[in-house]
């Protein structure tokens, strides 16, 4: 189980290091983040860059198309959807609470197709093997701002 895996990366100390590696009390936190990045990947996580909403919206709506193919394939459709398809999936997903998107992540979703026919798409699997893993960094860049003599920080995400 890929679990049981992360969290053997992450309860590593620094008295348990790999040939080659210096202790954690040695390194940098952005060399523990390209180290657990490393483990991920090693582990069959993809690494992905997503710099903007537009990357996510299309990152989800290839990863989901992948997860889905067998379905849609089965449907004579492609495993892909029209912008069409893939608006009515979003508006199904938008504007919830955090825990109405999970709950909605963990059902089925009935799409009807543009060709008339209906799919129930799955957003993850109980099957922990059959899911996609991806690791993206965040870089968070710390600005200093000085006004009438105060500090202030501000914090990007990206």
């Amino acid at each position: 189980m890929k679990f049981t895996k992360v969290y053997e990366i992450i309860k590593k100390n620094g008295r348990n290091v790999r040939k080659g590696e210096k202790p954690m009390s040695h390194i940098s936190e952005y060399e523990v983040e390209n180290i657990l990045i490393d483990r991920l990947e090693s582990i069959g996580y993809s690494f992905i860059k997503l710099n903007t909403y537009e990357d996510v919206l299309a990152n989800f709506r290839a990863q989901l198309a992948e997860f889905n193919a067998k379905k849609l394939e089965e449907k004579g459709h492609a495993a892909s959807f029209s912008d069409t398809e893939f608006n009515r999936i979003m508006i199904h997903m938008d504007n919830h609470s955090v825990y109405e998107s999970a709950k909605i992540l963990r059902d089925k979703y009935i799409l009807q197709l543009d060709n008339g026919e209906n799919v129930y798409l799955d957003f993850f699997s109980n099957d922990t093997d059959r899911n996609i893993y991806q690791v993206k960094y965040i870089d968070i860049k710390m600005e200093f701002i000085h006004n009438s003599n105060q500090e202030k920080r501000a914090f990007q995400v990206g």
